[in-house]
C-alpha cells in the first residue's frame, strides 16, 4: 500500500459514478494498492486484507466489482483471479507522494504469458 494523492477529478468521473458509491470507493482503494506504475496482484483475498481488513464480505464484493471496473476500462485483469491487476489510467487519477521502485516485474512473473507485452523491471 502506498500513500497517494487522488486527483479531485477522480470523484467526478462519470463512468465510475455509474457503478455506484461502493464500487467508486473500491476504485479509490485500488489506487492505493498499486505500485507506482498502476500494477497490483489481482488476488481478491490479498486485496480484501489490504483494502478492507475488518470486512468479512470484502472478497465477495471485490470478486463482484472487479469485472464492473474492467467493463468501463478502469481496471484490467491478466492471468485470472491470481494474476495481475492493472489500472491503465493510473496516472490520470493519482499522484504518488512516496515514489518507490515499482513491483510490476515481480507481479508480472506470476503471469508469464503477458511478460513479452508488458514492461518488466
Amino acid at each position: 500500500m502506498r500513500i497517494r494523492t487522488i486527483k479531485p477529478e477522480f470523484w467526478r468521473n462519470r463512468k465510475l459514478a455509474t457503478l455506484g458509491r461502493e464500487v467508486h470507493d473500491l476504485a479509490a482503494r485500488l489506487i492505493t494498492a498499486c505500485d507506482d506504475e498502476g500494477y497490483a496482484e489481482a488476488d481478491p483475498a490479498l486485496l480484501a486484507g489490504d483494502l478492507y481488513p475488518f470486512d468479512t464480505d470484502a472478497q465477495r464484493f471485490i470478486r463482484k466489482s472487479l469485472p464492473e471496473l474492467e467493463r468501463i476500462g478502469f481496471a484490467e485483469i491478466r492471468g485470472g483471479e491470481f494474476g495481475v491487476l492493472r489500472l491503465p489510467k493510473f496516472r490520470d487519477h493519482s499522484v504518488s507522494t512516496d515514489p518507490r521502485r515499482a513491483v510490476s516485474g515481480l507481479v508480472l512473473s506470476k503471469c508469464p504469458e503477458q511478460n513479452n507485452s508488458l514492461r518488466t523491471h
